[in-house]
C-alpha cells in the first residue's frame, strides 16, 4: 500500500479540487490522511466529505508530516499539498518507480502551475525544475536531490531511517521537503522524473519577486557547495527574513479567514 500524507493549514480555497484528483486515481491501492495545523475555516469539514483519515496536530509542516507517517500504514509514502492536482495516474506511477527499482529510495516531479499567473511566477518555477533535474543527476556523493513538498514519494525504511522531517531546524514551511531530499540521496538512489508532474498554486509568489526569489536562494545554499563562499551569518539573516515573511503570510491568511466567517 502507498500512504498519502497531506498537511494543511486554512486551505478551504484548494482543499476540495486536490481531494477530487486523488479520488479519480487509476490505481486505487492507497490510503489518504490528512494532517491539519489548527484550520478556523472549512477545511476539515470539506476533508471530511471524502474517504480522508483526519488527524488535527500543532501546526508545523515537519511536524504534521512525521505525525501523518506515525499512523500510516504502507511501505511507500507519498507527500503532497492541499493547493496541489496530482494527475489520475500520480500512484500508478509512484508504485511502478519503486517496483522496477528496488534501490530507488526516493522520487519527485516538477512541479506545474495554472496559466493565469504571471510570466515571472512561471519563469522561477521552471527554472526551478531544471535545477532540480541537473542536481538529481549529480555523485550521490554530493547528497543533491530536491525533493518538493507537493511532489515527494519515499520508502518507508528510508524515511524512518534518516529520522523523517527535521522538525528542529526545519519547523517552518522553509526547505524542510529540500532538507529531506537531500538525506535520502545519502542512503541510495533517488530520481527526478519528468512523468511525476503536479500543478500547484504557487502561493509564495505573493511575497513578490524578490520575496519569492529569496526563498529559492535561501533553499540553494542550504544545498549547494557554494554556501561555504558566503558567511554563515548572511545564510542566517536570509533565512530568518524568509521565515518572518512566510509566518506573517500565514498570519494575514488566518486572520482574512476569521474576517469572512
Amino acid at each position: 500500500m502507498i500512504s498519502v500524507i497531506i498537511p494543511t493549514l486554512n486551505d478551504e480555497d484548494y482543499i476540495r479540487e486536490c481531494l477530487k484528483c486523488l479520488e479519480r486515481q487509476t490505481n486505487r491501492n492507497f490510503e489518504l490522511i490528512l494532517v491539519d495545523g489548527g484550520s478556523v475555516d472549512a477545511t476539515l469539514k470539506i476533508a471530511r466529505e471524502f474517504n480522508t483519515r483526519t488527524i488535527v496536530t500543532s501546526k508545523g509542516l515537519s511536524h504534521q508530516y512525521n505525525t501523518g507517517v506515525s499512523i500510516s500504514k504502507g511501505e511507500i509514502l507519498a507527500f503532497t499539498m492541499a493547493d496541489t492536482c496530482v494527475p489520475k495516474d500520480w500512484i500508478e506511477i509512484i508504485e511502478k518507480a519503486f517496483f522496477q527499482d528496488a534501490r530507488l529510495v526516493a522520487l519527485t516531479g516538477p512541479l506545474g502551475i495554472p496559466r493565469n499567473f504571471p510570466l515571472w511566477v512561471k519563469m522561477e518555477y521552471r527554472v526551478w525544475s531544471l535545477i532540480r533535474f541537473l542536481a538529481s543527476l549529480m555523485p550521490a556523493a554530493l547528497g543533491m536531490f530536491f525533493a518538493s513538498g507537493p511532489n515527494i514519494a519515499c520508502r518507508r525504511f528510508g524515511f524512518k531511517r534518516i529520522g523523517g522531517f527535521d522538525e528542529q531546524r526545519f519547523g517552518s514551511s522553509v526547505n524542510e521537503d529540500g532538507n529531506l531530499g537531500r538525506r535520502l540521496r545519502q542512503i541510495d538512489r533517488c530520481r527526478f522524473s519528468w512523468r511525476l508532474r503536479v500543478v500547484t498554486i504557487p502561493r509564495w509568489s505573493r511575497l513578490g519577486p524578490i520575496g519569492f526569489t529569496r526563498r529559492y536562494l535561501y533553499i540553494l545554499g542550504n544545498v549547494f557547495p557554494f554556501n561555504m563562499f558566503l558567511p554563515e551569518n548572511f545564510w542566517a539573516g536570509l533565512r530568518s527574513r524568509t521565515v518572518i515573511q512566510i509566518e506573517r503570510f500565514h498570519k494575514e491568511y488566518a486572520r482574512r479567514k476569521r474576517f469572512q466567517r
